[in-house]
Order: C-alpha cells, then structure tokens, then sequence
C-alpha cells in the first residue's frame, strides 16, 4: 500500500482555495458597505426655473413676484430683466392676476378693500380696471351674501308684528335695546370689510333709526 503522508490531496487544497475567496469577497462586501455614500452634487436651480415653479401655482403680480425673488437673484437688473421676459411671454400679467384675487376676496369683502390690496401689490389702475367694473357692479349682491352667511336674518328693529311701538312696556324695551345693539354689530360687521353706508343700508333695511345708527357705530369694530 502505497503511503499518502506528506502529500496535498488536490480536491481538498481545491476548496480551501475557493473557500478563500468566498471570504475575501465578503470582507469586501463588507468594506464598500460601510463605506461612506458619495456625496450628490447640489441641484442649481436657475431664476428663471424658479420663477416659472411660483407662477404655476397661482397668478402674481409683477410686485409680489418680485419680492419673493429678489433674493434668489445675482443683481436687480438681472431680476427686472426676468420679469420683462416674462411680461413679453405672457407668463406673467398684472391684468389677470388682478381679475384672479378679485375672485377670491370677493367671497369677503368690497370693491373698495379689492381695490386697496390689488394696489398694495403693485397693480395699475389700468391693469385692475375689469376686474374693479366687475366687482364694483356685484358690491350689494356680495354684501347680501356675507351678511347671509354671516347673520342670516335682519333685527327685528323692536317692532311689534301689527308695527306698534313696544317703547311703553319694560320688557318690550329691553328687546328694542337689544334689537338696536344687534343692528348696530351687523352694521360694524359690514364696514369692516368694507362696504359703504348706501351699500349697508340696502342689506339692512327697514329700519327708522338705521342713519342714528350708523353714525353711532361708524367707526366701531366689527364683533
């Protein structure tokens, strides 16, 4: 029999050599995993890009579109250059964002308060001028539907229902007190977003003591 002492057997030094390389390649795996990610390169986004993000949400005015910009832009020339480009595009339009916020503040308030905000943004009287027609022709049915909303009836102005005068009667008087102090919030109510005594007194009508009233409470704050 012939003797095999001292002598490598091939298929064992076989896989102790595939073993090793099974483990080299795990402590590999291991390194590039705990190594650390590379870092990405920031995003540039450029005036223009970001300029066009803000207008597609909603409409600006040159003014306001300006503001949120301004710091993002390497000059002011570089920044009114934009929005002249973006004028001649008719990406950007002080005419329709004018008619755009009429829309939403109409839900609450006046021609008048409209008219103040459009010019705080910066819109020309030129650029507001439909969208003030329009809302200076829907002021009583506007003032008609917050007071609705807002109150639902008129005061009953301390009246009997055969229209006689309850001023005799303590408790008649009481509700009369009442009634005046109820017309006079729902007056302050409606100045305060900015409607006008004519306007007022048309939503509130019926009332003898509504110009006492009104003067009373002219400069009151609505509750």
């Amino acid at each position: 029999m012939r003797r095999t002492e001292g002598r490598a057997d091939p298929a064992h030094s076989a896989s102790q050599d595939r073993a090793g390389e099974a483990g080299a390649g795990s402590a590999g795996s291991k390194v590039s995993a705990d190594a650390p990610a590379p870092r990405r390169k920031p995003v540039v986004v450029s005036l223009r890009e970001r300029a066009l993000r803000i207008l597609v949400r909603r409409e600006y005015s040159r003014l306001e579109l300006r503001r949120r910009l301004l710091e993002h832009a390497a000059s002011e020339e570089e920044l009114d250059a934009l929005l002249d480009t973006l004028e001649q595009k008719k990406q950007l339009s002080d005419q329709r964002y004018a008619e755009s916020r009429a829309r939403v503040l109409g839900r609450k308030y006046s021609s008048a308060r409209i008219g103040q905000e459009l010019r705080r943004q910066g819109v020309g009287d030129a650029d507001m001028a439909q969208a003030m027609h329009d809302a200076r022709a829907a002021d009583l049915q506007r003032a008609r539907t917050i007071w609705q909303r807002k109150f639902g009836s008129r005061p009953s102005f301390g009246l009997n229902d055969d229209g006689s005068n309850n001023a005799s009667n303590d408790a008649s008087s009481d509700r009369t007190n009442n009634t005046a102090a109820e017309r006079a919030r729902q007056i302050r109510f409606l100045q305060s977003r900015g409607f006008s005594f004519d306007i007022i007194r048309q939503v509130i009508a019926g009332s003898a003591d509504f110009d006492a009233d009104a003067n009373t409470y002219a400069d009151g704050d609505a509750q």
